[in-house]
């Protein structure tokens, strides 16, 4: 995550204490052979909290390339993420690994939180599945296979079709994370967890709609 400084001795960044987006002052700064240090007072909560803006290299496309981009900010965010009552019922373990995810990324681990993100939505996907077939719930909770899952064990009918396609593309969005060569350098932990907020709108829409469809007229 880079860090925009909007003007000399204010930046924008996530605040950690109110996690708001918002403008913050920098009090003071420190440079070493590791990076930059700064000292920052929120704009809005007032409260101060500490980033270090870190000198790395890595390889992109077979060039060493340069990058300042925040390692970590201090405190680390604690907000958690809560998620509707229809997702809690149909998955007990998927907030909680969500938000454990969440704390891995906060810290600056985001190649480990990304296969942590990916592992809370294999979970809320096979539980969604066997909420729709509880009587094939060993069956699918044994399945190494979660692309079979995924493209063979939930219904074959077009409102499902969002699903399969955009569960896929965060599995394999997650699982790169755990790979040496990455294939998708175009996305990243954001892009994740945007399509993981999709799925659960889309499997909650779907739990909704099926229960007011069984209403009959009378």
């Amino acid at each position: 995550m880079p860090l925009n400084i909007i003007q000399d001795k204010i930046c924008k960044v996530k605040c950690p204490i109110c996690n708001k987006e918002t403008p913050a002052t920098i009090l003071s700064d420190q440079s070493d052979s590791y990076g930059k240090y700064y000292i920052c007072k929120c704009q809005l909560c007032e409260r101060l909290f500490f980033l270090h803006k870190a000198t790395m290299y890595e390889y992109k496309q077979n060039k060493l390339i340069a990058t300042n981009d925040i390692e970590y900010i201090f405190p680390y965010s604690n907000a958690e993420k809560v998620f509707s009552a229809t997702i809690n019922q149909i998955s007990n373990s998927f907030e909680t690994l969500y938000n454990q995810a969440s704390i891995v990324e906060n810290i600056g681990l985001t190649d480990i939180s990304g296969l942590a993100y990916r592992r809370a939505f294999e979970f809320l996907l096979r539980d969604f599945v066997c909420f729709l077939y509880p009587e094939k719930a060993e069956a699918i909770k044994s399945d190494n296979n979660f692309s079979n899952v995924v493209k063979n064990r939930l219904p074959n009918d077009p409102i499902y079709e969002d699903i399969k396609e955009l569960s896929l593309r965060a599995w394999w969005i997650g699982s790169d994370y755990a790979h040496y060569d990455k294939k998708y350098e175009s996305v990243d932990i954001d892009d994740l967890k945007q399509i993981i907020d999709i799925l659960t709108a889309l499997i909650e829409l779907i739990i909704k709609t099926n229960k007011y469809k069984q209403i009959t007229k009378r």
